[in-house]
């Protein structure tokens, strides 16, 4: 808990549905109120704020629709990520917990969105994200918008499906839509209901059409993919919460080009692959990372087909950008 105690009566609770560099918008009841950071707030060095999106916070009105944000409550969970460097997502060298970034707080579970094509998906990144929800104990899903665009496209589609496959085994919920076609949505609306959802995914997979199709009276503004690069513009510029129309609350982050790991060391990201589990005790040396160590029953797993090799070639990745 972070704030003053002693908070005065007309004191309220509530939580923060958007936060820019200066303050941050807190919903109270039916109420919305655009609410100042005292000093105490931002980090001495960095300036930053150590409020998020999801927050349950105390606030003290100080005017009509306005109010000085006093208390920052206990959270039930963060979503984390790293700051990366642009060139191969290694995190800067010497760095430590300070390039940790806070997403959200307060969360049940985060949304992959990933686009079919055009930029086709990032099984890697997937799974990045996916170790971060391990670790926090929130659940993950995965979605491949723009699923039309490789409806036609046989080859494509199938070792899309394949691939979406792996996944679902493993338990997590997939979901294939077109939200700028409005099909598909019904199946993801049903996973999100009466939960708290980050939506989380690199720039130009369609974030903001997907949420305008979840929640037809908002009017989020939409980018397209650079033809050249390949890479998306960052539309969505700072994190906001919204109210699910069928219930449950969904919050959009900023597009990101690498996610990080944060408070993982390389040793224990096997631990956040689930299907690695019954087999990691039983590898000859006990600090095995499963690279081609003599003994390793995940390689022997692999082979044998037990353990899929997409996930394996995402785990080698992941581990050697550590």
């Amino acid at each position: 808990m972070l704030g003053r105690q002693g908070l005065s009566a007309s004191a309220l609770e509530g939580f923060v549905i958007h936060k820019s560099s200066r303050n941050v918008r807190v919903r109270s009841g039916s109420e919305v109120l655009l609410c100042t950071l005292r000093g105490r707030f931002r980090d001495e060095k960095t300036g930053r704020s150590p409020v998020v999106v999801g927050d349950r916070v105390k606030v003290e009105p100080c005017g009509e629709g306005e109010a000085v944000l006093e208390e920052i409550l206990p959270r039930k969970t963060e979503i984390r990520r790293a700051r990366a460097l642009r060139r191969g997502g290694r995190l800067r060298p010497g760095k430590a917990p300070a390039e940790e970034l806070v997403v959200a707080s307060n969360v049940d579970q985060v949304l992959i969105v990933m686009a079919s094509c055009t930029p086709p998906p990032r099984w890697a990144l997937i799974d990045r994200v996916l170790i971060s929800t391990a670790w926090e104990k929130v659940e993950g899903g995965i979605c491949l918008n723009k699923w039309d665009q490789v409806e036609d496209e046989d080859e494509v589609r199938e070792d899309l499906e394949e691939c979406l496959g792996v996944y679902e085994d493993l338990g997590y919920g997939c979901f294939r839509l077109s939200a700028l076609g409005r099909t598909g949505i019904e199946a993801l609306a049903t996973w999100l209901k009466d939960k708290v959802t980050v939506f989380s995914g690199h720039s130009g997979v369609g974030k903001s059409t997907l949420i305008n199709a979840l929640c037809p009276d908002l009017d989020i503004q939409t980018s397209h993919v650079n033809r050249v690069t390949g890479k998306g513009r960052h539309t969505t510029t700072a994190a906001t919460l919204y109210e699910l129309p069928g219930g449950g609350c969904l919050i959009d982050t900023p597009g990101y080009r690498e996610y990080g790991l944060a408070n993982i060391e390389s040793a224990q990201i096997s631990r956040y692959y689930s299907e690695f589990s019954e087999h990691l005790s039983l590898c000859r040396f006990g600090n095995c990372l499963h690279l081609d160590e003599p003994g390793c029953k995940v390689i022997e797993a692999v082979e044998k087909g037990e353990i899929s090799d997409l996930r394996y070639q995402n785990y080698l990745q992941i581990l050697s950008a550590q």
